[in-house]
C-alpha cells in the first residue's frame, strides 16, 4: 500500500522511512515518490488519486520487487526533500518541480524537471511543432510477404490532456540511447526523437536516455511519446505523450555513463546471453534451396575452411509460404524432417547437418496478441484458471524436438500497426504495439527453456524496453552499411548487447563490410533472396572472408568473455566511443569507429581512425601510436579497415576450428601485449544453459607487469565453477616485445622450450597448467 501523507504531518525533523511518500501538490496534482535504490527514484504526477500500474510493469518487463531502502524526508521552504546515501531529490509542493543532485556534491545533476498534465501554451507549441517535423516518417511501410492492410500513424491525436516533462539541461551536456529510434546521430541533443516502433524507421526505440553528467531517465510508457532534447527550446529536453494525465518517470543517477547502463539493466534486465555457438557465424540460405542444396552448402563450407556454425532456412521450409498459422509443418516436396514410421530414429537432414558442426533455425512469420500468454502467466500465479486462449510459441516444439535450435523472428505483421485488435488484456494497439515487440521475444525464450531447459538461439529486429533480456538483436531490413552502425551504438547505449545486422548486405565492395560485419556482437549472413554464398565470392573477396571469419572463431572466448560480462554489468560488446571516453568532445558523436570489448579499436567504412588516449598498436603493421591523434590508415589487401589493439592488452584465442564446442576449449592461446600494468578477467561457462544467472561462472585473472628489463605475468586460480569445467589446460603464450629475452621463468623454475620470432618480434611459450592454482611467469631481457 502507498501512504498518503498528508501535507501538514510531513515532518521537519529527519526520520528515517521505507513507505512511498504520496502528497497532493497545491495545484491540485498529486504526486508519488517511491525510493528503488539509493540512486534509483521513481516518481508519478497525476491529475487522480489513483495510481495507474503500467503494462511493464503488470508484465514483468521491468523490476517491481526491490529491496528496502533507508532514506530521510523532511519539508524545507515549501519543499519536500528525499535524501538517500546517494542523492537529494527536492520537489517545490507548489507544482510538483524536481531537482536532483548527488549527495555532497555542489552543484545538481538537474536543475528543474517540471511536469505539466494538461494542454497549455507549451504543449500546444511541442505539438504542432513535433507533428510537422516527423510528418513524413508517419505512414507505415510494406513489409515483403505480408497481406495485411498497411495503416499509419496520420497525427498526434489532440485532446485536453497531455503530458510534458520540461527538464532544464546544462552548457554542454550531451545525451545518448534511446533505442534505433533515430539514426540522425548518437549523440542526441538538438534533436527530436519520436518513440513509436515502425518497420525501417524505428524499430526498437527504448524509452531510456542518459547524460554524461551522470543522470538517466527513464519514461514509463507503452503509447506514442517523444524526446526532444534542446531542438524546440536549446536549454531544455521536452519529454511529450500526447492524450495521458499520468506521467511516470524514473531518475537514475551514477558515476558516469557506464555505472548508468548497469543500473537501467538491473531495472529492465541484463543483455541474453546467447549460446556459445551463437556467436559463431550464423548463415541464412536462398528460399529457393531444398535439403540436399542445404546439405551440399553446407558441406561446402567446411571444404572452403570457412566456419559456420549456424544454418537457417527461409520461408521456403513451410508447406505454406509465409504461414502465420500454429498448424504449420515442413514443405515435404523440399525437407523431410521426419518420417511416419521413424519417431524420428533415423537421421535425416538435421542430423546430416548436425554431423558436420552445425545447428538448424527456421525463419518465423508471427501475428499474435502476446497479452493472452502474459495474463495467463498472471492468473496461473493467483491460483486461477488461464484463459484456455492459443499461447502462440506452443506449437514450434515439435520442430525443436526434431532438432531445431533456434528461430528467426521476421518483422512481418509484428512491426505493422493493428488499431482494430481488442486484445486479450482489454487494450487497444496503442498501448500494446510497441510492448508486444519485447512480449513476442520474452515467450519465445520462456516456452523453449521450459521445453529444453536450456539456452536457445532466437533473433528479431523489433524491441522495446527490456527486450535485450530475451534474445538477440537484428537492425532490420537495413543492409550492412555504415550506416546501420548508428543504430548498433544507439541500441549499446540502451543496454543492448547482441546486435548485428545483415552483414554484406547493400556493400560494394565486400571487403569492409566484412571488417565491420565480423567485428559485431553476432555475425548474421542472410542470402535469402540472393547468393551472398562466400564460396561463390571472386577469390580475393572469399580469402578476405575466410580470414576475418577464421579470426573471429579464434577470437571467440575473448568475444563469449563479454557476453557475459554484459549480463553483469550492462556493458555492450560493441562500445560506442562517448560510452567509454564521455569527455573527449571529438567523439561524442563518432559514428564509424568502436571499442569490441575493451582491447580492439574498430573502424570501418573509412581510412582514419581518432585514436583516443593512451597506447595504441595498428593490428596490421604493429606500428605503435601515441592516442589523441587521428591517424589515415592501410591495411593488407585481405583486410578491410582500421583496428587497433590496445597497448597492455591480455587477448585470449582458441585453436582454429570450423565449429564451436559447447564447452571452453582446453587450449587456450594468450596474445600479451605488454605496457605498463594491465589485466584481463576470462569469463567462462557450460555455454548452454542459464546457470549462469545463478552465479555459475568461471572466472580467471590474467595480469601483466611491465617495468625496466622484465615482465611479470600472472594466471590466477579460476575463481568459480560450471558444471563440466575442465581441471587442466594448456596456454599457449605470446609476449609481443621487441627485444629478445634472456629467461623465462614458471613459478621458480626455468622454462625450457620457448622460442622467440625475430621477425615478428613474438615470444612463444607453453604453460600445462592446474586451473585451479596460480602461476608466476616472469620474462627477463
Amino acid at each position: 500500500m502507498k501512504a498518503f501523507v498528508p501535507l501538514f504531518l510531513l515532518a521537519f525533523v529527519a526520520q528515517v522511512t521505507y513507505a512511498a511518500e504520496r502528497v497532493k501538490l497545491q495545484n491540485g496534482n498529486y504526486v508519488t515518490i517511491d525510493v528503488y535504490t539509493p540512486s534509483l527514484i521513481r516518481i508519478r504526477v497525476s491529475k487522480t488519486e489513483k495510481d495507474n500500474e503500467s503494462l511493464m510493469e503488470r508484465y514483468g518487463v521491468i523490476k517491481t520487487q526491490w529491496p528496502p531502502v533507508a532514506y530521510q524526508k523532511y519539508t524545507d521552504n515549501g519543499q519536500l526533500i528525499i535524501e538517500t546515501a546517494s542523492v537529494i531529490v527536492r520537489m517545490v509542493l507548489a507544482d510538483g518541480s524536481v531537482l536532483l543532485k548527488r549527495k555532497n556534491e555542489t552543484d545538481n545533476l538537474v536543475d528543474t524537471i517540471r511536469t505539466t498534465v494538461q494542454k497549455n501554451e507549451l504543449s500546444r507549441g511541442l505539438d504542432e511543432s513535433l507533428t510537422k517535423h516527423f510528418g513524413h516518417t508517419l505512414m507505415s511501410t510494406g513489409i515483403i510477404g505480408d497481406s495485411a492492410s498497411k495503416q499509419a500513424v496520420t497525427s498526434i491525436v489532440k485532446n485536453d490532456d497531455n503530458i510534458v516533462l520540461s527538464i532544464s539541461l546544462k552548457k554542454g551536456e550531451r545525451f545518448y540511447g534511446l533505442g534505433n529510434a533515430s539514426r540522425e546521430g548518437i549523440q542526441h541533443r538538438g534533436h527530436a526523437i519520436r518513440m513509436w516502433v515502425q518497420y525501417q524507421h524505428s524499430e526498437s526505440p527504448i524509452p531510456y536516455i542518459m547524460s554524461t553528467k551522470g543522470w538517466g531517465l527513464f519514461y514509463n510508457t507503452t503509447r506514442l511519446h517523444f524526446f526532444d532534447v534542446g531542438r524546440f527550446n536549446n536549454d531544455k529536453m521536452y519529454v511529450y505523450e500526447p492524450n495521458q494525465q499520468q506521467a511516470d518517470y524514473f531518475l537514475f543517477a551514477g558515476n558516469n555513463m557506464q555505472d548508468l547502463l548497469n543500473q537501467y539493466t538491473n531495472f529492465t534486465g541484463k543483455s541474453y546471453v546467447l549460446p556459445r555457438w551463437a556467436y559463431g557465424l550464423a548463415f541464412g540460405s536462398n528460399n529457393m534451396e531444398n535439403q540436399f542444396n542445404v546439405l551440399d552448402n553446407a558441406y561446402r563450407f567446411r571444404q572452403e575452411q570457412i566456419p559456420c556454425d549456424i544454418y537457417w532456412l527461409e520461408p521456403q521450409w513451410m508447406a505454406k509460404y509465409y504461414d502465420f498459422s500454429t498448424g504449420k509443418d515442413w514443405n515435404k516436396d523440399k525437407f523431410v524432417a521426419q518420417l511416419p514410421w521413424t519417431n524420428n530414429r533415423r537421421a535425416l537432414f538435421i542430423r546430416r547437418l548436425n554431423n558436420m558442426g552445425y545447428k538448424v533455425a527456421l525463419w518465423m512469420c508471427v501475428d499474435h496478441d502476446f497479452s493472452i500468454e502474459e495474463e495467463d502467466r498472471l492468473k496461473v500465479s493467483e491460483h486461477k484458471l488461464p484463459s484456455g486462449k492459443e499461447h502462440w510459441f506452443n506449437h514450434l516444439t515439435k520442430f525443436v524436438d526434431q532438432g531445431v535450435s533456434g528461430f528467426k523472428l521476421d518483422p512481418a505483421r509484428t512491426l505493422d500497426q493493428h488499431p482494430e485488435r481488442a486484445y486479450y488484456n482489454g487494450r487497444g494497439d496503442d498501448e500494446m504495439h510497441m510492448l508486444n515487440q519485447t512480449l513476442l521475444l520474452k515467450n519465445l525464450q520462456q516456452t523453449l527453456l521450459k521445453h529444453t531447459g536450456k539456452r536457445s538461439f532466437q533473433h528479431y529486429c523489433g524491441g522495446y524496453a527490456g527486450v535485450q533480456h530475451y534474445g538477440a538483436c537484428t537492425l532490420g531490413d537495413n543492409g550492412g552499411t555504415a550506416a546501420t552502425m548508428v543504430d548498433l551504438f544507439n541500441l549499446g547505449m540502451s543496454g543492448n548487447s547482441n546486435i548485428s545486422c545483415d552483414v554484406l548486405d547493400e556493400v560494394d565492395p565486400l571487403i569492409p563490410g566484412m571488417h565491420m560485419g565480423f567485428f559485431l556482437p553476432w555475425v548474421q549472413l542472410n542470402s535469402w533472396a540472393y547468393t551472398v554464398y562466400p564460396f561463390y565470392f571472386s577469390e580475393k573477396d572469399k580469402a578476405a572472408f575466410r580470414f576475418y571469419d577464421q579470426l573471429r572463431y579464434q577470437l571467440n572466448p575473448y568475444i563469449y568473455s563479454y557476453a557475459l560480462l554484459a549480463a553483469q554489468n550492462g556493458m555492450p560488446m560493441a562500445r560506442p566511443m562517448p560510452l567509454i571516453y564521455p569527455h573527449n568532445e571529438k567523439l561524442a558523436n563518432a559514428q564509424k569507429q568502436y571499442l569490441f570489448g575493451e582491447n580492439f579499436l574498430i573502424a570501418a567504412f573509412t581510412d582514419t581512425i581518432d585514436l583516443p588516449e593512451g597506447t595504441w598498436i595498428d593490428f596490421w603493421t604493429n606500428k605503435t601510436y601515441t592516442g589523441n591523434q587521428q591517424v589515415s590508415c592501410k591495411w593488407p589487401e585481405y583486410a578491410g579497415g582500421p583496428l587497433f589493439i590496445k597497448a597492455g592488452a591480455i587477448i585470449p584465442y582458441q585453436p582454429k576450428t570450423q565449429f564451436i564446442d559447447t564447452l571452453p576449449p582446453d587450449t587456450l592461446m594468450l596474445k600479451i601485449y605488454p605496457h605498463g600494468r594491465s589485466n584481463f578477467t576470462l569469463l567462462e561457462d557450460d555455454g548452454e544453459t542459464h546457470a549462469y544467472e545463478t552465479g555459475a561462472i568461471a572466472s580467471t585473472r590474467f595480469s601483466c607487469n611491465q617495468q625496466g628489463k622484465s615482465i611479470d605475468f600472472t594466471m590466477a586460480a579460476v575463481a568459480g565453477a560450471y558444471q563440466g569445467m575442465r581441471g587442466r589446460r594448456t596456454y599457449q603464450l605470446e609476449f609481443y616485445h621487441p627485444v629478445r629475452p634472456r629467461a623465462v621463468v614458471v613459478n621458480g623454475k626455468m622454462l625450457q622450450g620457448w622460442k622467440y620470432n625475430v621477425s615478428r618480434g613474438v615470444l612463444a611459450c607453453e604453460v600445462d597448467a592446474d586451473v585451479h592454482r596460480s602461476y608466476q611467469i616472469k620474462v627477463t631481457y
